[in-house]
């Protein structure tokens, strides 16, 4: 089992994988190197999806499958799309890994989502699901 660590700014448990991935991002930011932390925040998104999407019992195995459960997670939440609208907008970070073209006022401007995306799959993670 994944160990927790508290962010006391927070009211949500953070991961301590996805944690180790988001401050990873943070120091190849300061270089700066937008496609390292790029490669880093898209590790810390999908990480947070995965563990989500594993919690609840839902295929999370490819990329496939995790779009899928985005989408019953979605239902599940009553989000109305808004979950899987901010994994698909996380991607970016996954694309510049790949390809390097986020300038580095986009990349911060962006950030922000990747973020944001991680903490609300591990708020949904400590949720307790109804019977």
């Amino acid at each position: 089992m994944a160990t927790t660590e508290t962010n006391v700014n927070e009211t949500v448990t953070i991961n301590r994988q996805v944690k180790a991935h988001l401050d990873a991002a943070d120091r190849e930011l300061m270089v700066p190197d937008t496609v390292k932390s790029s490669a880093e925040l898209w590790a810390a998104v999908r990480l947070a999806a995965v563990l989500t999407l594993k919690q609840r019992g839902l295929p999370h195995e490819t990329d496939d499958e995790i779009l899928a459960s985005i989408d019953i997670l979605d239902a599940q939440e009553n989000a109305a799309g808004k979950i899987k609208l901010k994994y698909g907008a996380a991607g970016i970070f996954r694309d510049n890994a790949s390809h390097d073209f986020m300038e580095l006022d986009e990349f911060l401007f962006c950030r922000p989502s990747a973020t944001e995306f991680a903490d609300w799959m591990q708020a949904l993670l400590e949720k307790k699901m109804p019977c």
